[in-house]
């Protein structure tokens, strides 16, 4: 071992002793590094220093493992040539090894090649195919490779989609949170690398490729072993049966070269340090004799990658550190390395020194000193100096100017301070926003951090942005004015004459100002003043909803206007909303005083229809109308003119506001038949409801000419923005609502329930809101809903039996009462309320005949959940009523049943 490092670096011929004692370290290095530079190049230069004989076996076996084992060109041309006298049992496979021509060394393809064949010798076992769960996923995705691989072709890595495959499990009914979800797709990934890897492994073997067989030999020939020495065995390696190769003791490899190590000389050390290095890393042994100069070498190394990762240096820089090392001069290597980094360091501080003059050149140009003589020279001389001087020495004067600037801008600064924030004061006067005030106190204490670069520029700016918010302030002015003017004009019937006079005087003195050149302070109090009126004007007038301001916060609104005079019951306030939206015509029942006529004005109050205004109306229905004469008018053949009627003058009041909700209260409209005398109206809002786009009501025969024609035409457009709502009561007086009537209408049975809420304080009433027409029909829905369908049919279905007949129209217009009280009412909640009022009205009749239906619909509304109707049933099949009795589904009692949620 002592010769080890000199052999490794002489020049001199090898004797086979000296070989045998080298490679005997060196084998077990090359197998675990055989691509390692500095190994390679080593054990090549040994080799081709071991002269060739035929006598001289172990040179010509040495060159054939080099060859063979790191696929490098021949060292001495020995592995190519070996001797006849070489045992055939051994020479042959041999020669077959150096002609694989693989794209690895033939050592490792063989080895791999082995690996290969066992893998695929257990395919079976390892792709799990016998679990057919998992082989059922995956047998389309992986039988292709898996048959390519039996059958040594070519094939590529599978890729595999895997969201496919997650819902084929899916599919098969697996949970996607279960374990055996997770599991199935785990053993799926588990299949997939598995083969993968052999595919990668088939890649570098490359069984398609044709190659002269290998035969693998089991025993060394001891004849060989003569001839060869003790290495024979090692040699042989590559050409060996698993089962006769022998083993390495790394340990015992490394005290070898531990040995060797402390035999040698420096130079030699580090020539031994750098060929194990990477077998050192790789294997984790460790050389007490070589640890500092592994040590010191891998330093250089990391040394020499930090340079040309960090400056990018040019490989002839390098130069002169890898000659040392190659000449094995370590200490060498590393003053190289020294003066290489001190070198850098000075370029590194001299590209800062260029970086610091850059600065400075940028302060002192966007300063105000960029037209300053001294400092222009100052500059000019740091530059001429940067390239000749000690970059040390120039970064420090650099620093000094850059310092010295600043110190002079600073005093600068601060002046330029106090004359921007002159303009933050006049701000102040004009009431800017402290959110703008902030922005551009900001900005002026931004130009510190700048050195007050920008203050000229920013003063710019601010006397842009004065002049700017005078313009807005005059304007904002003139539009609060323009708006007040407005608002006077259009709603003035929304304002006592002592309020408009008042806004019309403090109007027309703030127009006087505006006429008026104004002081920023003055200009700025006009202003605040109008738009203090606008305010004033605002609280008093009706407030404008808009659908973005949310339904939510119109329906509130409305149930406070409403209660605010009356306890009305807050669901009711909501099921009347919705049935407006859903059909402008609807009927409430109730007792005798439970509020349906308050209700209703109410209701339109809160709409801003009111009597005072023209857009409400309360109708009160005689029993003697048997036409339409009281309603829509008559032409009289005395005066032969037209005479309006009551709906008609209505319908002319809509004309002339069509943006506005208008209200008619028909009361105790079933005194007379509704069917009649409303007939026209009937017709018309069931023509609306499909589609048409021009309805008309007429007045009066189209062949008839009145005097007055040409104020009142023979026909009226059909009105949307007038809402009918007609109250009933049900006694001998009354006639009751026809099928007609019924199937046009959502019948609302109030709440009769008593509480201690109306001897209390309702504090203030709420302003009227005004909601125009653009926005209500923005609110109201047309499509009904299907998510009721079935049920309902089964309800028909029912009450068909007790031939009591839900068409068409009442089920549709149920499905829109529902899709309209969507986020008003809950949608269980707005079947039952819809339900109460389109199917419950229908059912009329001798409880004998209604009991067996009753009971099938009490089944269905409960499992609905229908409480309401429910109820009612219940109240109807109670033993309390008489069979004889006859039940009327509008009758007002029904009230009584109703489920009241605290």
């Amino acid at each position: 071992m002592a010769k080890l490092t000199k052999i490794i670096r002489s020049t001199d011929l090898v004797s086979e002793t000296d070989a045998n004692a080298v490679f005997e370290l060196l084998i077990p290095i090359v197998e675990e590094t055989p691509r390692a530079p500095e190994v390679v190049e080593t054990v090549s230069n040994v080799i081709t220093r071991c002269p060739l004989s035929d006598e001289r076996l172990l040179s010509h076996v040495l060159d054939w493992w080099y060859v063979a084992t790191t696929g490098q060109p021949t060292a001495n041309g020995g592995a190519h040539r070996l001797p006849a006298s070489l045992n055939s049992a051994v020479r042959l496979p041999m020669e077959a090894v150096v002609s694989l021509e693989t794209n690895v060394p033939a050592a490792e393809w063989i080895y791999k090649k082995q690996q290969l064949d066992s893998e695929l010798n257990g395919l079976d076992n390892a792709l799990k195919r016998g679990d057919y769960g998992i082989w059922s996923l995956l047998g389309e995705h992986l039988n292709d490779t898996v048959s390519r691989l039996e059958g040594n072709r070519r094939t590529e890595i599978v890729a595999i989609e895997w969201r496919d495959l997650q819902q084929a499990l899916r599919d098969k009914g697996v949970d996607g949170g279960s374990r055996h979800y997770k599991q199935s797709l785990k053993m799926c990934r588990q299949v997939t690398d598995k083969l993968n890897q052999i595919v990668e492994l088939q890649g570098e073997v490359e069984p398609w490729t044709r190659r002269p067989p290998l035969q693998l030999i089991n025993d060394v020939p001891s004849e060989f072993k003569h001839a060869v020495g003790p290495l024979a065995e090692a040699l042989l390696r590559p050409i060996l049966a698993p089962n006769a190769t022998p083993v390495v003791v790394r340990e015992k490899i490394a005290e070898g070269i531990d040995a060797a190590g402390r035999s040698g000389d420096s130079r030699g050390r580090y020539k031994l340090a750098r060929v194990i290095d990477e077998w050192c890393e790789r294997t984790g042994q460790t050389i007490p004799s070589l640890k500092e100069e592994l040590a010191r070498h891998r330093q250089l190394v990391a040394g020499i990658a930090e340079i040309k990762a960090k400056s990018n240096a040019p490989d002839d820089a390098l130069d002169e550190i890898k000659i040392h090392m190659l000449d094995d001069r370590l200490g060498d290597a590393e003053e190289a390395l020294g003066r290489l980094r001190e070198q850098n360091a000075r370029d590194e501080q001299a590209q800062i020194a260029k970086s610091q003059l850059e600065g400075l050149r940028r302060s002192l140009h966007d300063s105000s000193y960029s037209s300053d003589p001294v400092w222009i020279a100052r500059v000019a001389d740091i530059e001429d100096r940067l390239g000749t001087d000690n970059p040390y020495d120039m970064a420090r004067e650099i620093g000094k100017a850059q310092r010295e600037l600043s110190e002079q801008l600073d005093e600068l600064f601060k002046e330029q301070q106090e004359d921007l924030r002159q303009f933050l004061d006049t701000f102040s006067e004009l009431r800017a926003s402290d959110s703008i005030r902030g922005v551009w106190e900001r900005r002026i204490s931004e130009l510190e951090g700048r050195d007050g670069r920008g203050a000229n520029e920013l003063k710019q700016e601010l006397e842009e942005e004065l002049k700017k918010l005078r313009d807005e302030c005059r304007e904002a002015l003139s539009q609060d004015l323009e708006q007040i003017e407005t608002i006077l004009r259009d709603e003035r019937e929304d304002f006592s004459d002592e309020d408009i006079g008042f806004f019309a005087n403090k109007h027309s003195e703030m127009h006087q100002w505006s006429q008026e050149e104004l002081g920023d302070k003055q200009l700025a109090d006009a202003r605040q003043s109008a738009k203090d009126l606008l305010h004033n004007v605002e609280d008093l007038r009706i407030h404008r909803w808009q659908v973005d301001h949310g339904e939510e916060a119109l329906v509130e609104h409305l149930i406070n206007y409403c209660t605010g005079a009356l306890d009305f019951d807050h669901v009711d306030i909501r099921r009347l909303y919705v049935s407006l939206k859903t059909r402008p015509f609807v009927i409430l029942a109730g007792l005798t005083g439970s509020g349906k006529s308050s209700l209703t004005r109410s209701f339109a109050e809160a709409l801003g229809a009111r009597g005072s205004n023209g857009r409400f109306r309360r109708i009160a229905v005689r029993p003697d109308w048997i036409d339409q004469s009281e309603v829509l008018g008559f032409v009289n053949p005395i005066s032969d003119r037209f005479v309006p009627g009551w709906l008609a003058e209505t319908i002319r009041d809509c004309e002339r506001e069509p943006d506005r909700l208008h209200f008619v209260l028909l009361d105790e409209m079933n005194l007379a038949p509704v069917e009649q005398y409303l007939a026209e109206w009937l017709s018309a809002i069931e023509e609306a409801r499909s589609g048409s786009d021009d309805v008309r009501i007429p007045l009066y025969s189209s062949a008839l000419e009145p005097t007055n024609a040409n104020e009142w035409s023979s026909s009226v457009s059909f009105p949307d923005n007038l809402m009918i709502v007609g109250t009933v009561n049900v006694d001998e007086t009354t006639r009751p609502l026809s099928e007609r009537v019924l199937d046009r209408a959502n019948v609302l049975l109030l709440n009769v329930d008593v509480s201690d809420k109306h001897h209390k304080p309702n504090g203030a009433p709420s302003a009227p809101w005004h909601v125009e027409m653009t926005e209500w029909r923005k609110l109201c829905t047309n499509e009904p809903t299907d998510d009721h369908h079935e049920f309902l049919i089964e309800i028909a279905d029912i009450l068909r039996q007790a031939s009591i007949g839900v068409g068409l129209r009442a089920h549709l217009e149920l499905e829109r009462f529902v899709a309209n009280a969507k986020e008003i009412i809950d949608d269980e909640t707005a079947l039952d309320w819809g339900i109460v009022q389109r199917i419950i009205p229908k059912i009329r009749g001798f409880k004998r005949h209604l009991e067996g239906s009753l009971e099938e619909l009490l089944e269905e509304f409960s499992n609905v959940g229908a409480e309401q109707s429910a109820s009612i049933v219940r109240r109807w099949l109670d033993d309390g009523v008489s069979h004889d009795e006859f039940l009327e589904g509008t009758d007002p009692r029904l009230a009584l049943a109703r489920i009241t949620k605290s």
